[in-house]
């Protein structure tokens, strides 16, 4: 499911769309952003100038339109055999054709507030904490709520959108991230040209300034899996995709940034990239190439900046961000809609050149990645005929792009899992199932454990099938569904891999798929506490009876549910949004700080306490904004 998919369809008795999925992630704390590059074999080629850069561009050009001319012969083709056999008169096969442009849907640490997939590596949320401070993102504003001890206090609302431009809701505010007292907010419009930058001063108390807002030329960044920003440190880096346009040897579609001020007209667009920073694989550029960019800013400069890095290539399907670097899994299909050959790439966030390997299948998603500490790049693959592969190459093995993985780097892992696969990688361990939406998926309900760095493979057969699996410590949590039951695995992931046990909650299920929803805290190195948002569904019913946030107790393996902290009752008040009015990125999250056990549902901020082994409400937060008002105090 992607928010806006931008197509260009040719439309005679076919239409082909192109699908950008946009990614990112983020940089260690590296010296030097912007490198002087231009790799050999080692390394991809970039131009050494504009001129060499609007020449390949200008064949690009040719070269689609070349290719547009053949569609419409073959067309005109195709409509003159049609009609002489039907022996149809009146028909104008040389109308011309319309091009059409089509929109659609598409011992841990004392505060835990995000499922992030690297330590280290902060994802884009819709909560982020600043000690005693909670910041909310919700529905085009950010709120911060005073979270002592003993209280639950709202403190601001800052609006995100401008309400006399924005009626529409044609702009979006989907992620936060907190870089010391800078709360940072990801957004896109598309009035104003692409992905928006808001940044606010925090105050200690939790007051909001606005700082500055700025735009970056981009395509919608919405992924349905995957997150835009990641922080490391003080750098905001932010992945995107976007269709080299026709004509892009004027070079106006190349990443640039602008600063927005309210009452002023919009300034022009400044570049931030060069062609020494703008790379290509060894092979040539196909007709429909796609323009990846790595966009990189500096949070703690005097002067808020940002670099960009692109590469030129296929369609992106799947990326991902490392501590050190994003990887984008590129390809195309074949005319049968198999995925082709395909070419992963690796931009580095030390400004090293990006290079490129040559790759086989498709990764469900970022979740099946992991660049491992001994320098090696790990990948669960799926392949056609539900094959599943664990593909392992060192990361020095990234080069021009003219060479591929060899087979042996590819390890099989099981067959008959299906196309919808859940992938964790937990310890040492890479653990992949599959859902069973029909008879051939064979193998359903079975979890596959393979140590990546090792040989072995371990096939385990569970009572439910398998919507997510998650890291819990230095093991894992396999969750999904039995009927209408929701059913909790622990695995235990040691020397053998092994089902540990497995708790059931009558009636329920999900409410939110999303890495975030999902969060662990560990007490001990044997224990801990996980939340997850979950629907009641009373039995025979169609209709879900409740949202709440359910906690489970891991006690070396042993689940035990100690409770829930639910929605209140009764319709949801009117709370006059004007922009990003609908829940992208989900309403509902389990919290720690501290020992303290928060959830986040809607508009509601309900605080819990363990009570020996239960956990109970202590006070709740409605902060529902009020037409001329504040949120309602705690009760």
């Amino acid at each position: 499911m992607t928010r806006f998919v931008l197509a260009a369809a040719i439309a005679v008795s076919c239409a082909c769309a192109t699908a950008a999925q946009t990614v990112t992630r983020h940089p260690s704390n590296t010296q030097s952003r912007s490198k002087a590059v231009n790799g050999g074999n080692g390394s991809l080629k970039s131009f050494s100038s504009e001129r060499a850069l609007r020449e390949t561009l200008a064949e690009v050009t040719r070269l689609r339109q070349q290719e547009r001319e053949k569609q419409r012969r073959d067309a005109l083709a195709e409509c003159r055999t049609w009609a002489k056999a039907d022996n149809i008169v009146g028909v104008d096969c040389t109308a011309p054709l319309v091009e059409t442009l089509t929109v659609s849907g598409a011992a841990g640490p004392s505060i835990d507030d995000t499922n992030n997939q690297h330590d280290g590596v902060d994802e884009g949320g819709i909560v982020k904490i600043a000690g005693d401070i909670l910041v909310v993102l919700r529905r085009g504003r950010l709120f911060t709520i005073h979270a002592s001890a003993e209280q639950l206090t709202p403190i601001d609302i800052a609006e995100l959108g401008d309400a006399a431009k924005n009626e529409s809701s044609g702009d979006w505010y989907d992620e936060l991230l907190l870089a010391d007292r800078m709360a940072v907010v990801i957004g896109f419009s598309h009035e104003r040209g692409g992905t928006e930058i808001v940044l606010f001063d925090l105050s200690p108390h939790g007051d909001l300034e606005h700082r500055a807002t700025y735009q970056l030329r981009s395509n919608d960044y919405y992924s349905s899996q995957n997150y835009a920003s990641r922080l490391i440190g003080s750098r905001l880096l932010l992945f995107s995709s976007i269709g080299v346009p026709d004509n892009a040897e004027r070079l106006d579609w190349l990443p640039a940034m602008r600063r927005s001020r309210p009452g002023t007209p919009d300034a022009a667009f400044e570049r931030i990239t060069n062609p020494k920073r703008i790379f290509m694989p060894a092979a040539p550029l196909g007709r429909f190439a796609t323009a990846h960019t790595l966009i990189d800013c500096d949070l703690a400069a005097v002067s808020f900046s940002c670099e960009a890095s692109v590469v030129l290539g296929d369609d992106v399907w799947v990326s991902y961000t490392s501590p050190t670097a994003v990887y984008a899994w590129t390809g195309t299909w074949s005319n049968a809609g198999e995925p082709m050959p395909s070419l992963l790439y690796r931009m580095p966030f030390d400004g090293s050149p990006a290079a490129a390997i040559g790759v086989r299948g498709m990764p469900t998603d970022q979740l099946a990645f992991l660049e491992s500490q001994d320098g090696h790049l790990n990948v669960v693959v799926a392949h056609p005929n539900d094959v599943v592969t664990l593909l392992r190459v060192p990361l020095e093995s990234f080069a021009d792009g003219s060479t591929a993985a060899p087979p042996s780097a590819y390890r099989s892992l099981a067959t008959g899992l299906g196309q919808f696969l859940a992938v964790r990688f937990a310890g040492e361990y890479a653990l992949v199932g599959g859902l069973a939406w029909d008879d051939r998926v064979t193998n359903a309900r079975r979890v596959v454990a393979t140590r990546w760095g090792g040989t072995s493979t371990v096939a385990l057969t569970l009572s439910h099938d398998i919507s997510r699996i998650d890291a819990m410590g230095h093991h894992a949590v396999v969750i999904g569904t039995n009927g209408s039951d929701l059913h909790m695995t622990a695995v235990r992931l040691d020397q053998e891999p092994r089902v540990a046990a497995t708790l059931r909650r009558a009636d329920a299920f999900q409410s939110e798929a999303r890495s975030h929803a999902f969060l662990y805290r560990a007490d001990a190195a044997h224990s801990g506490i996980f939340g997850l948002p979950v629907w009641t569904l009373p039995r025979g019913s169609l209709a879900p009876e409740s949202s709440l946030v359910l906690f489970i107790r891991n006690q070396d393996l042993a689940l035990t549910e100690v409770g829930a902290l639910q929605a209140s009752d009764g319709a949801p008040q009117d709370d006059y949004c004007l922009v990003s009015c609908t829940d992208w990125y989900g309403d509902a999250r389990p919290i720690f700080s501290g020992d303290r056990i928060f959830a986040l549902l809607g508009y509601e901020l309900v605080e819990g306490r363990m009570r020996g082994e239960r956990i109970g409400e202590v006070r709740r937060l409605d902060f529902t904004p009020r037409t001329g008002g504040a949120p309602q105090p705690a009760r």
